[in-house]
């Protein structure tokens, strides 16, 4: 990335020294003219500034094309993200859907009419954890992030 914005920094300078040049020769020509006076401009002088004036035709060409590469590429990346972000989903609700059909699974093969102590404490410790869980996805559903949790950790932590 730092290649590219210099690479765009570099381009961008090259199209402005060139136009300053195109600016500074006119602005000598013109001096202190009137606007109804004809100045003369040899033919030499004339070739130079569209040679100058070529430079930055083709200097903002190539930054044109560097800023759309970069966004194409930074597009690219953003879709590849929301795609991982998708499956990642789908991989949550799999697992999900895994766990609550194990618990069904053990619920229905446990007998009914005698039931232990240490059954009992089982299926409230899953039913705990499922509704915790629940609570917590209610909460803070998983989601992008933009600042990390040690970041997060590290702030709350300095603000006490």
């Amino acid at each position: 990335m730092a290649d590219a914005v210099d690479k765009c920094s570099e381009i961008a300078n090259e199209g402005l020294a060139t136009s300053v040049l195109i600016f500074e020769e006119i602005k000598r020509r013109v001096g202190t003219s009137k606007d109804d006076d004809v100045v003369n401009v040899p033919v030499r002088e004339l070739k130079r500034l569209r040679k100058a004036a070529v430079k930055v035709n083709k200097a903002i060409s190539r930054l044109c094309k560097a800023s759309f590469d970069t966004e194409t590429r930074l597009t690219m990346e953003l879709q590849l993200l929301r795609q991982v972000m998708r499956r990642d989903v789908i991989d949550r609700e799999a697992n999900r859907a895994r766990v609550f059909q194990k618990l069904k699974n053990y619920h229905d093969q446990k007998p009914q009419a005698g039931t232990t102590a240490t059954e009992n404490n089982v299926d409230r410790a899953v039913w705990a954890v499922a509704t915790t869980e629940a609570a917590i996805n209610n909460l803070a559903p998983p989601g992008c992030s933009l600042v990390q949790g040690s970041s997060i950790l590290h702030a709350l932590e300095n603000d006490f």
